[in-house]
């Protein structure tokens, strides 16, 4: 008897019941477009759709990286609709590069007043790379030493801190395998490091 005098209110369904009881309502508006909730919880299943059509499964995570539009509404409901768990990905962060070890903060773009007059093309290329964070980020070699600052050579991305994930979902394994850099999370992505006088 008790377990049906509780259901959990999830935004799942809430907005199933808003698609039901305020189906011609609007429930965004996003620039030109406008969707009612019924359409809204019509994308959301189309996405979840989509997602176990390219064999996504119940309890996976799916990174989004997207603007605050109507397209991260939609993740934010089709995602769990598909049974998925969705991981937002700042959208000013600086570079990526497999940063999924980490918790969003631990690299951010923080805009600086005099790229005002910069103009879009120079903007974007300061804030894809320039990134401040709470302990220094390394890029190192596979011994774990330092990768200069020339912006040339390669390395992997080293970060240490809380931002930290204490270890890989669902594998032991790769928890437990050592790394050069003792207590830090390393991306396998490559990439390079440059000076913050760098142009």
């Amino acid at each position: 008897m008790r377990d049906l005098s509780f259901e959990p209110l999830t935004p799942t369904s809430f907005l199933r019941r808003s698609a039901s009881v305020f189906t011609h309502r609007t429930a965004v508006v996003d620039g030109e477009s406008t969707f009612s909730y019924a359409e809204l919880w019509q994308r959301a299943q189309l996405l979840a759709g989509a997602l176990r059509g390219i064999g996504v499964a119940d309890g996976e995570r799916v990174a989004v990286l997207a603007p605050n539009t109507h397209m991260l509404l939609e993740a934010t409901f089709g995602i769990p609709v598909s049974g998925a768990i969705m991981v937002p990905l700042n959208i000013r962060l600086a570079p990526l590069y497999g940063l999924t070890e980490t918790f969003g903060s631990a690299v951010i773009c923080q805009p600086q007043p005099e790229w005002a007059t910069l103009d879009p093309a120079q903007l974007a290329g300061r804030t894809a790379r320039q990134g401040v964070i709470a302990q220094p980020v390394r890029v190192i070699d596979g011994d774990g030493n330092d990768v200069p600052a020339d912006a040339v050579g390669t390395g992997e991305i080293a970060v240490r801190g809380n931002d930290v994930m204490l270890g890989y979902h669902r594998d032991p394994e790769a928890t437990r395998a050592p790394h050069p850099m003792a207590g830090s999370a390393a991306a396998m992505s490559r990439c390079v490091i440059r000076t913050a006088t760098s142009n």
